[in-house]
């Protein structure tokens, strides 16, 4: 697990959590270094874009939506490549 204290090196990526999920104290590091990889890909207003999506798709569900904001993500990814 990730926790708020040891995110201070990565705030960018902790805020789209916090804005994703509300205030969690820890994500699983997988998820982390997940949003971390999609922000290095497709840039950090994208990534953030993502998150809105999908938060007005499920709300704070977090499995659901973290789910869901990958799969935009990926998308995204893929119309960049073209």
């Amino acid at each position: 697990l990730v926790t708020g204290v040891q995110t201070c090196a990565l705030p960018i990526s902790w805020e789209i959590f916090h804005f994703m999920l509300g205030e969690v104290d820890s994500v699983p590091k997988k998820d982390f270094l997940t949003v971390k990889g999609f922000i290095g890909d497709i840039g950090f207003y994208e990534v953030k874009e993502a998150a809105e999506i999908a938060f007005q798709r499920f709300g704070g569900n977090s499995s659901r939506t973290f789910r869901y904001f990958c799969g935009v993500c990926i998308n995204k990814k893929k119309a960049a490549k073209k």
